[in-house]
Order: C-alpha cells, then structure tokens, then sequence
C-alpha cells in the first residue's frame, strides 16, 4: 500500500530501519535503500516513495540537498531526518525542506516507530483529502456537463431566448466571444450514451492540444452529439477545416468509428447560435467528412445581383419555412456587408419588397424608420442587429396571423407534456409531433403561451415537484428524478431561482 525509502551510508543502519519496519508495519509494502543522497534522489523519482528516512551526513550529496531535490520532485513525499548528535544543527535547515519529523542516533526502536507511526498517519490524512479532493471535482467535472449538456440542449431543440443562454453561460462561467454549431453523427453499438460521452471527452482533450482557447459545450441525442464550439476569436474557414479534421481523424483511429460532421457558420452574437445549428443541419446533406454550411456564397452573390434573393424570401415565407428564410437572409446580409455591394441601399432594397409583399396580411412597422437608423450607422453589427430584428419580427407577425381557429394542437400539446413532463421532451420533439418546422413552432408556441417551450416545461415541473416535497417520507433527490431532471444541484438552483427558497427548505416549512 505505502512505499517507503531508506537513505543512509551505514548498511547496518538501512538494515536494522527495515527490520524494524517491516516488523511492526504491513501497510508499507515496498522499501528501498540508497546509500548516498544521490542514490536517493534516482530511487526518489523511480518509486514515489510516500516517506523516506533520510540521513543528514551522507557521501556525494547529504540529506539537506537531497531532500530539497526530492522535495522539488514530490511535494507530498513525507521525509524523516535522521540525525547524530554532532550534526544535530542541521535540523533547523531540515525544517526549510519541508522535513517532518528528526531522530536522533542512536534511537531506541520505540522511538522509531512512534516516529514512522506519525509520519503514516499524515500521509493516511493526506491521501484521504486528496481522495475527497478527487471525488468533488468529479462531482464539479459532472455537473458542469450536465450544464453544458442543457444548454446545448436548449439552444438546439428549443430556441430558447438570449436571456436563457446567457444564464446558462453565467452558470458555465463562459464569456461568449464566437460560437459555431457542429453536428456529428457516429455510428457505434452499445451503449450509446457511454460512447458519445467518451467522444466527446476525446473531442475536448484533442481540441485543447491543437487550440487552448476553445472550448466545447455538447448534448447527444439519436447518435448525434451536437456541440457548440466557443472561441475568443475569429476562426478562418481554412483553419476551422484543420482543426476538425485533425481531431475528427484522431477520434476515429482511437475508438474506430467513422465520424461526419456539419459545421455551422461561425457567429458572434448569441440569438444566432441557433441558426448556426439549423445551417449545421443543412450542412448535414454534404458527403464529405467535415461540411461546412455555405448557402453557395457564390451562386447568392449572382442572386443577388440579379435580384432573385427577394423572391426566394417570399416563397419561403410564403410556405412557412421560416427557418430556410431566415438562414438565407441572415448569409445575404453578411454576403453584402462583407462584398461592401451598397450595404445600406441594398439591404433595405431587400426590405421594401418584402414589406410590400406581405403588407395585405400584417401590420408593416414603419420602414422608413429603420432607414434612418441604417443610414445613421456605420457599425456593421448594428446593421446586422437592426435587420435581423426586422426579419424576426416580420416572422412573428406571419406566425401570429396564421394562428388557427380550430386550436386542437393546444389542447393535445399541453396534454402531452403533462403526462410527459419528466421525460427528456424537446420542443422539437413537440415540433415533429405536430407537423411544424422546429423555428415556426418555437415562434409559435411563444405566442400562444407568452413564454418560450424551456420556460413552460420548467413550470410544470417545479409546480409538480412542490407537490410530491409535500410529502416528507419522499426526498429531495428523489423528487428531482421524479420530474425529470437529473442532476440534483441543477434541480436544486431551478426551484430555488422560481419558486425563492431551496427545496429542501420548501419541504421542511410544507411539514
């Protein structure tokens, strides 16, 4: 169990030490002996002895200097000095090294192990931190991917508002810069969890080698793991390419699966994570082992002269698919910003035609308005902002005209989630069950219940958590698996942030 080491130029000396301990103690199973303080030193960095008893007086190199080597090596390493009479000044530079015990030749066998049983007993103290140490930052380790799990999870499948992500953030300790949305499919047998867990652990460690400023958040779900890569600054394409093909190939040699990834354009603002996975998505047509989403950059520049662009974002708004116009709107607005094609006469060109377009069915705020803003601002960010933020609300105004009279799915939805709520149920989940596309039906869903999906789901839960805490034969832990979550800490700060005091409080005051 324990390793201890002998240091002493007197063999006789080494060999009545080792008598005596392995006379009096079954726990330290292996000891060495050196006979100068350089013999220790190398026999210090082969073994990791967990105690040494070290002479001060020894040839080629004395204790005091070994001890300082091996101390350099094993900060932990518990070391006993062993000390004459004559060299008993010695003791005091001992302390310096970090020496915790001396004593004195001669010393009686009682002593000894007094000594020795002391010096264990610090190392059993030791050891049994760092096993708690080790069991709390698996804990911490744990909790964090559950954290980033749901928030992965809440961006992707359920179009959560920037608020939710940036709380999600906070808790994550992320300060967001740039992200991209990646979607890799992995075909393995087994269990499927346990593999994309490891997946992801090798896409984290691989990632860290190759580029210490980017981190990776990841959920997995159907044999995909959809993870959003965070960075603290712009990634060029061709380095992106590099990058994920490096790690790609790795993960494939190690665990010999095969790998396809869609990749996202990358994004700095945080309501546009989730575009970046729905062009993921799109991305995921590709045959190649890394595809990255382009909306033909080319073939949209030619639209875009030509004028076509306007079109297409009638006929997909037109038909309801709001995520393919929002994805083909948000690349021309970059495809104009970047080529400098008259971005302010352009842009708003675009937005005069689907104005008028759309003026017979909804209520058109005040274009001219937002010219002056565009005209106004040379911040190509706040350029994108203020269009995008046209564009959504263009959206909700088609979703919220297009509610339907015969609101039947409301009453099957809700039934649903009341009877589902602890499962792990997404609102694309919900959105494939109904028949809408995932981004009409988070709008949608929104303005028939003025809260995003994340935020209803989380109600029902925590309304029914404080029910069953009612009943004091019940724990805490199992109310938090009982409604779905499964991470105690996480079920713990979403009740507390609701409902204002902790569950466990809310049960012990409900008794």
């Amino acid at each position: 169990m324990y390793k201890l080491l002998i240091a002493d130029d007197e063999s006789m000396e080494r060999k009545a030490l080792e008598d005596i301990i392995k006379n009096n103690f079954n726990e330290i199973t292996t000891i060495e002996q050196a006979a100068n303080g350089k013999r220790a030193v190398e026999l210090a960095e082969t073994m990791q002895p967990d105690i040494i008893i070290m002479d001060i007086k020894m040839p080629i190199m004395n204790g005091i200097d070994a001890g300082k080597e091996i101390i350099k090596m094993l900060p932990d390493c518990k070391i006993i000095m062993l000390t004459g009479f004559t060299y008993f000044s010695y003791a005091k530079e001992s302390i310096t090294i970090g020496a915790v015990e001396f004593l004195v030749k001669p010393a009686s066998d009682e002593v000894i192990i007094q000594t020795i049983q002391s010096t264990l007993h610090s190392v059993k103290i030791l050891e049994e931190k760092k096993n708690q140490q080790r069991i709390n930052e698996l804990k911490a380790k744990r909790a964090e991917e559950y954290l980033e799990s749901e928030a992965v999870s809440a961006i992707t499948f359920s179009n959560v508002d920037e608020d939710t992500i940036l709380e999600h953030f906070q808790g994550l300790g992320i300060q967001f810069s740039y992200g991209t949305g990646v979607i890799t499919s992995f075909n393995t047998f087994g269990n499927v969890e346990i593999k994309a867990k490891h997946i992801i652990h090798l896409w984290k460690e691989q990632i860290k080698v190759i580029s210490e400023d980017i981190r990776i958040c990841a959920c997995e779900r159907s044999s995909n793991l959809y993870m959003l890569i965070l960075s603290n600054d712009l990634k060029q394409e061709e380095e992106y390419k590099r990058i994920l093909k490096t790690v790609v190939q790795t993960v494939q040699d190690e665990m010999q699966i095969k790998l396809k990834l869609a990749v996202g354009p990358q994004v700095n603002q945080v309501s546009k994570i989730y575009m970046s996975f729905q062009a993921a998505k799109t991305a995921m047509k590709g045959e190649e082992t890394v595809n990255f989403y382009k909306y033909y950059k080319q073939n949209l520049k030619q639209m875009l002269l030509r004028h076509d662009i306007e079109t297409q974002l009638c006929d997909y708004l037109s038909s309801r698919k709001y995520n393919e116009a929002m994805l083909m709107f948000n690349q021309a607005v970059d495809t104009i910003l970047e080529e400098n094609m008259e971005p302010i006469g352009r842009i708003y060109g675009i937005i005069i035609v689907l104005s008028r377009y759309f003026k017979s069915k909804i209520q058109i705020d005040n274009t001219y308005e937002l010219y002056s803003k565009l005209s106004d601002c040379e911040d190509k960010q706040k350029i994108n902002n203020y269009v995008l933020e046209f564009m959504e609300n263009l959206i909700d105004s088609l979703i919220a005209s297009e509610i339907m009279v015969n609101n039947e799915w409301i009453e099957n939805l809700v039934k649903y989630i009341e009877a589902n709520y602890m499962n792990n149920i997404t609102l694309e989940d919900m959105a494939e069950r109904i028949g809408f596309s995932t981004y009409y039906f988070s709008k949608l869903f929104k303005h028939t219940f003025n809260e995003n999906f994340i935020e209803y789901l989380t109600r029902i839960r925590i309304e029914r958590a404080k029910q069953l805490l009612l009943d004091p034969s019940i724990s805490v832990k199992q109310v938090c698996y009982a409604v779905g979550y499964s991470e105690p800490n996480y079920f713990t700060r979403v009740f507390k942030r609701i409902v204002g005091i902790s569950p466990s409080i809310y049960q012990k005051n409900a008794i």
